[in-house]
């Protein structure tokens, strides 16, 4: 009941390790067409009603055996698992966990504690350990990352050195005070280029209660960008790095990013919804300011009328997913498949909700949606309350629920 509370509060606003163990296989029909299912709306700029979703899609040709299911391996049992890393060169996943450990597990499935801050960390509501990103030079400078809810409420990004594996504390890089205890967001990352993003809620409480949405002067309801090579960590390419704003600001118009990822040169940027709609948007990582609406806008409806309801200039969601969809609440980002067990997934991004804890893909191309599919059925129904979904170091779908379980999808052949 503890774990389940603690996970609740991740959502609250928005509507130890284990031997791997089995968790009951289901089989597929030959065709392995996903089950039918309600659909999510496939987002086109101007219009608020088109959707498409298909419940059979042609699986691509292999020299594997033919994929007739999945089942679900339990690789760890944590207490809050909000997401997943992995450090370049090493097959050690690397367990984020909301109460303020990070666990490792090595490529024989031994769990162990990696980092503990515990003693630093408040991880009431939706606060706590949030983010974990291995520097890209990591093998030769053992630099991470981590960025987590202080005892004062506020943001935290440090970076700490591996010294033979342990990491040793360095400095705190970035502070953010937070009005509230929800919206903490917390997802943080590297680009091929070895700039750091972290991503932001807007503070807080309901309806963009402290107004920084479409504030530029401060750091919330935004996704930052370091340039750690700089003395300041300003990349000179942030939209106000020379002023007129906060200079860590890469992209503004956020609620609360929950799991951000970057795939061939693009940002996947899934965000919270306030009570009707949950979204996914593409920004190219080369785009200059992007703003992605909030609280002008929740998915493609206007919402904030004050603010005015012309989309010109912001970036429209390409996926929005109805509160009438299968229970969605609150959505969980994920990643783009590129792991070699499933080639028929190849391509793919995956994504879930932590209230309809189903299990989804959508297809990007030329900055488009296409190919929504539902999985949920083929890996044995809806999982719980889904926080994370993530890939392991060999490429493959993880997934964490907040009954502490962490998920690997495997496939039956």
């Amino acid at each position: 009941m503890q774990r389940f509370l603690l996970a609740l509060c991740l959502v609250v606003a928005a509507c130890g390790g284990g031997a791997e163990s089995s968790v009951t296989p289901t089989a597929a029909p030959a065709t392995l067409a996903p089950a039918e299912s309600t659909p999510s709306t496939v987002a086109t700029p101007s219009t608020a009603e088109t959707t498409v979703a298909s419940t059979t899609v042609p699986l691509p040709s292999t020299t594997l055996p033919p994929l007739t299911g999945f089942e679900l391996t339990e690789i760890a049992d944590v207490s809050v698992p909000v997401g997943f890393a992995a450090a370049p060169g090493s097959d050690t996943l690397f367990v984020i966990d909301k109460t303020g450990l990070i666990y490792a597990i090595d490529a024989g499935g031994a769990t162990s504690e990696y980092l503990d801050l515990r003693g630093e960390v408040s991880d009431g509501f939706e606060q706590g350990l949030l983010g974990l990103a291995f520097a890209p030079d990591f093998e030769s400078s053992g630099r991470l990352y981590v960025s987590y809810t202080d005892r004062s409420g506020a943001t935290v990004i440090e970076e700490f050195l591996d010294e033979d594996g342990t990491p040793a504390q360095s400095e705190t890089l970035f502070r953010a005070a937070q009005p509230a205890g929800n919206h903490n967001g917390g997802s943080m990352l590297f680009d091929e280029g070895g700039l750091l993003y972290v991503g932001l809620g807007d503070g807080g409480g309901a309806n963009d209660r402290y107004r920084n949405g479409q504030n530029t002067d401060t750091p919330l309801g935004a996704i930052l960008r370091f340039d750690l090579a700089q003395p300041n960590l300003i990349p000179a390419a942030n939209p106000f790095a020379g002023g007129g704003g906060a200079p860590e600001i890469w992209a503004t118009g956020l609620r609360n990013p929950w799991r951000l990822s970057i795939d061939e040169g693009v940002m996947i940027v899934p965000d919270v919804g306030q009570n009707a709609y949950e979204e996914i948007s593409l920004v190219p990582l080369n785009e200059p300011g992007p703003n992605l609406g909030w609280p002008r806008f929740e998915g493609l409806h206007c919402f904030d009328t004050s603010l005015g309801c012309d989309d010109e200039g912001l970036v429209i969601p390409v996926v929005e997913i109805p509160h009438g969809d299968a229970g969605s609440c609150s959505i969980t980002g994920g990643f783009v498949y590129r792991g070699e067990a499933i080639p028929e997934w190849q391509g793919r991004y995956f994504y879930s909700d932590y209230c309809g804890g189903y299990l989804r893909s959508v297809t990007f191309v030329d900055g488009a949606a296409t190919d929504h599919i539902d999985w949920t059925q083929q890996i044995g129904g809806p999982v719980g309350n889904v926080l994370a979904v993530g890939a392991a170091p060999s490429g493959e779908l993880l997934i964490g629920v907040g009954d502490g379980r962490v998920l690997r999808v495997d496939p039956i052949r």
